[in-house]
């Protein structure tokens, strides 16, 4: 058995427990910890407190900056000086070329072709009375024949018929003297009878002889009748056989087919040893030096022009053909309106015809153009770019280096410029009015002309 006092190690345990527990009551005490975290607060508030001082002592500290005046800001602007006056706006519309003068070219003869002009071919050019197409001549020429033949023959028996005429009146002349001696005679005879030196048997001969010669004057008459009956017939066979010969010989001439009018070949459809009939087609030329501009007017630019005192026909046009990155403008003038007005198209379809002094060899039909035209002209109005308009009501003019606004009334467009008037008593004759474009444009505002009015 141990000794007890002979054992430190127990005793020194018993010792260190006895001294620890205190401070591990302490540390985990509540008040110990409220505490401590008290105390951090306060330093924290005291080292914000400080820095706060320290910055205010500055702030306090600085120099002072000297303060610039305030300056009214102008707005930079573009004027223009009003001008009071008649203007008339330009009307641009689209159009197409089209041909003023176009036939489809026929056969007027039937038959072979046996010649073609060497241009007969789309797109070349042809002149007047160039030969197109030749059609075999050979039926054609025996009809020529046949016809002066024929006629030949009818003035020949005409010649015969009035040759027995003209004897049956020579004979009928001579038959008429001889009645006449015959009844003189016979009146001779009545006379002697009377007086006894001649017996009734002798005036009754002589009554027979004037009886048989009267008979010869109307068998005379009745053959010049029928001469002269005959005579007509063969007239008017000759008149018949006549118009044959000339048909004969107008299709002898239609066999070469000539262009009528000198022009540009838009189709063709013919070569050499075809046979055609009559009435087909053979090519289509039109004239390349009358060529017509067609475009549409709306509504209310065509009610608009046709109001104005000047007619509508006969108004000059400018056409402009947009070509190569070139513009070619040509001269015309209004020639008459479409047969028909659509409601599809929405306008009035008009014609106009192009100067033949400017027409450009380049230029052919289907060709896309714009046509420009003087619009009704509108009096007491100011012509403004379009900037210078807002809300198509009102714009802005100068006075005293400030803006003024002044209602307006829009009259009409003229591409990008308007044509207004002002709507009050106050004329805007001469005034200054800002042609560019503010965001915060209002009465009073502050500008500064950046170029002369003008």
């Amino acid at each position: 058995m141990l000794n007890p006092d002979l054992n430190p190690t127990r005793d020194d345990e018993t010792e260190l427990v006895t001294v620890e527990e205190p401070q591990a009551t302490r540390a985990t005490s509540p008040l110990w910890v409220a505490g401590k975290t008290m105390i951090s607060a306060v330093l924290a508030i005291a080292i914000v407190a400080g820095a706060v001082t320290v910055m205010q002592r500055l702030i306090d500290s600085r120099p002072e900056v000297p303060q610039r005046p305030a300056v009214e800001r102008q707005v930079p602007v573009l004027t223009q000086t009003a001008q009071v006056a008649t203007h008339s706006p330009t009307i641009r519309v689209f159009g197409e070329v089209v041909a003023g003068r176009l036939v489809d070219l026929r056969a007027l003869v039937a038959g072979e072709i046996t010649g073609v002009h060497p241009n007969l071919e789309a797109g070349r050019r042809i002149d007047a009375g160039a030969p197109l197409v030749e059609i075999d001549r050979f039926s054609y020429e025996g009809a020529v024949v046949e016809a002066e033949a024929n006629l030949a023959e009818a003035r020949a028996s005409r010649a015969e018929s009035e040759a027995r005429s003209g004897l049956e009146r020579d004979q009928l002349a001579r038959s008429v003297e001889q009645v006449n001696l015959a009844e003189r005679d016979l009146a001779r005879a009545s006379q002697l009878v009377e007086r006894g030196q001649l017996t009734e048997r002798d005036l009754e001969a002589r009554q027979l002889t004037l009886s048989q010669r009267q008979q010869a004057v109307d068998q005379r008459e009745a053959n010049l009748r029928v001469e002269e009956a005959r005579l007509d017939q063969l007239r008017a066979q000759i008149a018949r056989l006549e118009w044959r010969l000339q048909q004969a010989e107008r299709d002898l001439e239609r066999t070469t087919l000539l262009a009528p009018f000198a022009g540009v070949i838009r189709s063709e459809s013919v070569e050499i040893g075809r046979l055609i009939s009559v009435n087909d087609a053979v090519a289509t030329i039109y004239d390349d030096s009358a060529l017509n501009v067609r475009f549409t007017l709306s509504d209310s630019q065509f009610g608009r022009l046709t109001g104005e005192v000047e007619p509508l026909i006969g108004r000059p046009i400018t056409v402009t053909w947009s070509t190569g990155g070139q513009d070619v403008q040509l001269a015309g003038t209004i020639d008459r309106l479409d047969s028909d007005i659509s409601a599809a198209s929405g306008g009035v379809a008009l014609f106009g015809r192009l100067d033949t002094e400017q027409m450009t060899a380049n230029l052919r039909p289907g060709a896309f153009v714009s046509v420009s035209l003087a619009d009704q002209a509108f009096s007491n109005t100011i012509r403004i770019p379009e900037t210078a308009l807002y809300n198509t009501d009102h714009l802005f003019t100068v006075v005293d280096d400030r803006l003024q606004r002044r209602d307006v009334e829009l009259v009409a467009w003229d591409g990008s410029h308007a044509l207004v008037r002002a709507v009050d008593d106050i004329s805007l004759d001469g005034a200054e009015i800002v042609t560019s474009r503010l965001t915060d444009a209002g009465d009073g505002v502050a500008v500064r002309r950046v170029q002369p009015a003008s």
